[in-house]
């Protein structure tokens, strides 16, 4: 049930903090538990062995099985030569596994960094290069990707996993670990984060136990148990917000939920269940013009770029939700401040209170604290506190300093005091970038420009599209002659993650520079803000070589709001593309050719003609099923049955995706197309035809014969209803049909009303499904549409009925229909129900009655399956 009430934190932010000094402030002080990281989750475990520890798309793991793969692992690294203090590199899939190996890592007394297998290789082996790692464990997409580095032990895991303890000890039983897995301590190192350096080389920051468990505690102390109990992991475990999404739960003896990305809400019906979500700004406002936030979703925490009053307003607007602005850096252990932001919050939100045990101070550039409310570079002190950077002494000594006998790490970031106490971000002191919470140091971007022939020198700044409010990476080059931004980009993603390549290249003959020899920043902005804007050049439709790059093709005209649709090899980045735009373009694609795409795709495919070939040899490995014409969503109760819907027009796809995650995941549902590139309309032109093609579909499925639940909008409605009787005919079996605006034939349409529907659907839809416009296309698909319905003959139906419907201000409802029944009553010879809604037929599945008609939708399919008539 959806809340009504604002959730309030279950830690009072408001008394944490007492001033010392001025612009100075303390958390609060507790005791920190002298244990680690893994035996918090070990004592988890012990208390609840059979408690459900972490689901994936896969299933779900519980604490016994989790803890039993940690001490396996942890066995076969010591057995391996890895000795406590060692660093050993994981390199794997994302799946329960992944946490297993995690455990297991700090179980044999070594600690962890992450080898993201969606960076560049020649990143992955800078990072081990830096740090010294000689021992990496991993799955064969790992060996993979780390093939070339020949003096790298590689450790693969896959068939420990599922195997049986080595002591023959199960967790839920004797609880002994074997004698050769050390002890651990609260001083030994738990884990690195490579984060990006200025010399052009990762930075490797190093956290104790000690300060990670701080930042655990204080999560459950400001979460309550109902907050953490299904948090989502989507982070990369190379991002430290990992940390917080992956231990706080699992101390707490609550659920960690796998998922690819923060888009997998609304889509994976194993993420349908979450109740707290930890991103960063740009991803949750992306997420939400996708779809809504799961109705168990408790918490929202965001860090790691500026939160604006607009997204935490449109995020109370879908809740009311629990809001957070955490802030904190790498070096200090994720988190060290904290703030709950209520709803009619108004910018600048403030970055909040000092965390427990975390100490802040405001300096000037002479390290002096600085007056009440004046602006200073924030250091921070306390528990989370790093160990250090490995390598270079001289990095260690200028990030962290000794002010009167009290270790602060110098943040770089600009602060003040609010009057309400509370402190202010306000940019950085230096020339630092983040970009979607990844932080950047130009000199490390500036460094890989400068390997590419002919570069003299570069400049990497981030610019602001007002529009966006979004930061992005720009750069000038400085080289005798222009390259082409693609041969560019494709070398820079060689070397750096997809976050760190510029969106905006633009080559000058020399940098400017300031009369002192340093950049002048403002000049090269200006290069930037005037360099003309990316030129295009229109190709025929007939220059694509299928129909998918052709829906590819359309899908980008609407994400780049482009006035013409873009040839097979137009460059993304080179028609306006930003980063958030790529974001926003992967969530297109997901949703519509149901395939999980890595937001740096667009860097290494970046034509249609290459993004198109990226999805094609994608969807076989797609989390969800995605055949020809149909897309499946995975409920997460197998009991309940599961629903066909036969989806008409363009945009329903979307339509789809919201009613899955309205009905919270708990049914599979399964949606099958009738105007995408690969369904059968265009060869198939009756309705008992397309039935059987949707029976076939079924069929191939495996989901025929499970008492499925039929529905259908519009002329899908027909389909759904002859497929009713195909089943029959097959000795298979429907409870029941819903029409979702679907008039009885022979009736047609009036042309206003196929007016209106071809405005609504170019307003929603993705793509057409040919190279003509999509006026004509969709005036085109009615004709069709008619020309079958005209013709169809419904039989009668035996199954129980609900007809959703929507009626206009002079009482007309689809196809111009004034009956309450659309024309249905002569054909259902079983219970039939109608629920109406004011509105029109193209904004049947829209807010504010959508959320209403779901709930009608799915009392009256509990009711058939209870076996009690539909009340109304």
């Amino acid at each position: 049930m959806k809340r009504t009430s604002t959730i309030e934190p279950a830690y009072s932010l408001d008394a944490a903090t007492t001033p010392f000094t001025p612009n100075t402030m303390r958390g609060p002080s507790h005791h920190i538990a002298a244990t680690t990281l893994h035996d918090l989750v070990f004592a988890a475990a012990k208390r609840a062995p059979t408690a459900t520890a972490v689901i994936d798309a896969q299933g779900s793991t519980t604490y016994a099985e989790l803890c039993d793969s940690a001490e396996l692992i942890a066995c076969h690294l010591i057995a391996s030569g890895v000795q406590a203090g060692d660093l050993v590199g994981i390199c794997m899939v994302r799946s329960h596994n992944i946490i297993a190996t995690i455990l297991g890592v700090l179980r044999s007394g070594a600690a962890f960094i992450a080898l993201d297998l969606a960076y560049p290789a020649e990143r992955l082996h800078a990072t081990i290069a830096v740090s010294g790692l000689a021992t990496v464990v991993g799955d064969a997409s790992g060996a993979r990707v780390l093939d070339s580095a020949s003096d790298l032990a590689f450790i693969d895991i896959t068939n420990l996993m599922g195997a049986p303890s080595p002591s023959s000890t199960r967790w839920g039983a004797t609880m002994h670990a074997p004698s050769s897995v050390p002890n651990g301590d609260p001083a030994d190192l738990a884990y690195v984060i490579a984060t990006s350096g200025s010399t052009g080389a990762p930075k490797c920051v190093m956290i104790e136990h000690g300060a990670a468990i701080n930042l655990i505690e204080w999560a459950h102390a400001c979460f309550s148990s109902e907050d953490l109990a299904e948090v989502l992991w989507s982070t990369s475990l190379a991002f430290d917000l990992s940390i917080f999404e992956i231990f706080a739960p699992l101390a707490l003896g609550a659920t960690v939920i796998v998922a690819d990305s923060l888009f997998d809400l609304g889509i994976a019906a194993h993420t349908n269940s979450v109740t707290l979500v930890n991103t960063v700004p740009s991803l949750l406002g992306e997420q939400l013009n996708q779809t809504t936030l799961p109705r168990s979703v408790r918490s929202v925490c965001l860090a790691g770029e500026t939160l604006t009053a607009d997204l935490v307003a449109r995020i109370h607007a879908d809740g009311p939700y629990s809001v957070f602005n955490l802030y904190g850096p790498s070096e200090t252990t994720t988190y060290s401040t904290a703030a709950f932001i209520a709803p009619g919050a108004s910018d600048p939100i403030p970055i909040g209170l000092p965390i427990s045990n975390t100490e802040i101070l405001i300096v000037d550039e002479h390290l002096n604290p600085v007056a009440d409310g004046e602006v200073g570079e924030l250091l921070i002190a306390g528990a989370g506190c790093a160990r250090g950077f490995i390598g270079e002494r001289s990095l260690n000594d200028g990030a962290f300093i000794d002010l009167d006998g009290t270790r602060w790490f110098r943040t770089r970031d600009a602060a003040s005091v609010r009057d309400d106490g509370q402190l202010d971000f306000l940019g950085r002191v230096d020339s630092q970038i983040k970009v979607r919470g990844l932080r950047i140091e130009p000199g490390d971007v500036e460094t890989a420009f400068r390997s590419f022939p002919g570069i003299r020198d570069a400049v990497v700044v981030s610019v602001c599209k007002p529009a966006e409010s979004v930061d992005e990476l720009a750069a000038i080059y400085a080289a005798p002659n222009d390259i082409p931004n693609r041969d560019l980009r494709a070398h820079l993603a060689l070397r750096l993650p997809s976050g760190m390549i510029p969106t905006r290249l633009v080559r000058v003959e020399a940098t400017p520079r300031l009369p002192n020899g340093k950049v002048d920043r403002a000049a090269v902005q200006a290069l930037i803000a005037k360099a003309p804007p990316p030129s295009f050049a229109h190709f025929e439709a007939s220059q694509y070589t299928t129909a998918l790059q052709n829906d590819v093709a359309v899908c980008w005209k609407t994400v780049l709001s482009l006035a013409e649709t873009p040839g097979s090899d137009r460059d993304f980045f080179e028609l306006g593309g930003t980063s958030l735009l790529a974001v926003r373009l992967i969530a297109h694609t997901e949703a519509r050719f149901g395939v999980r795409l890595p937001i740096g795709t667009l860097v290494t495919h970046p034509t249609v003609a290459a993004f198109t070939s990226r999805i094609e040899s994608t969807r076989d490995g797609a989390p969800f099923r995605s055949v020809e014409g149909s897309q499946h969503f995975r409920g997460a109760v197998s009991t309940l049955a599961p629903i066909v819907f036969i989806m008409a027009w363009p945009g329903d796809l979307f339509r789809l995706r919201r009613l899955n995650a309205k009905l919270n995941g708990q049914r599979d549902v399964f949606g099958i197309a009738l105007h995408g590139p690969e369904s059968t309309m265009r060869e198939t032109t009756s309705v008992p035809a397309l039935a059987q093609s949707a029976f076939d579909q079924l069929q191939q499925q495996g989901i025929i014969g499970r008492g499925l639940h039929l529905a259908g909008h519009s002329f899908g409605g027909l389909v759904a209803s002859e497929l009713s009787q195909t089943l029959k005919a097959n000795g298979a079996t429907s409870q029941s049909l819903t029409l979702f605006d679907t008039a009885a034939p022979p009736r047609a349409r009036s042309r206003r009303i196929v007016r209106r529907l071809v405005a609504e659907s170019r307003r929603r839809a993705t793509m057409p499904i040919s190279g003509r416009g999509f006026d004509e296309h969709l005036v085109a698909l009615n004709d069709h549409f008619e020309s079958a319905t005209v013709r169809f003959r419904p039989r009668p139906i035996a199954i129980p009925t609900l007809l959703v419907r929507t009626v206009e201000a002079d009482g007309t409802g689809a196809s111009g229909y004034r009956q309450p029944d659309l024309g249905w009553s002569p054909h259902i010879r079983a219970p039939f129900e109608v629920v109406s809604r004011s509105g029109h037929y193209g904004t049947i599945f829209e807010d504010p009655q959508f959320e209403e008609i779901v709930r009608r939708f799915s009392v009256f399919l509990d009711a058939i399956e209870l076996s009690i008539a539909p009340t109304s």
